[in-house]
């Protein structure tokens, strides 16, 4: 079965949930936090190894709504 983890924290008055090990089991690592009724899935993805002569980090953002 899935390895779930749940922390709840309050700030400012209002509870924050993260959870992860749910959803997106293929990524290195995914999150949901949810704050009322929004709700926010965070995921990422690694190279297991370096390229020969990269000198920079690439990063992607996709953002959908």
């Amino acid at each position: 079965m899935f390895k779930i983890h749940k922390e709840e924290i309050e700030v400012k008055g209002k509870k924050i949930t993260l959870e992860t090990g749910k959803i997106a089991r293929q990524a290195d690592g995914a999150i949901i936090a949810t704050c009322g009724e929004t709700v926010v899935i965070a995921t990422v993805v690694g190279a297991k190894k370096l390229r020969d002569g990269q000198d920079f980090f690439p990063l992607s953002v996709n953002y959908q709504e």
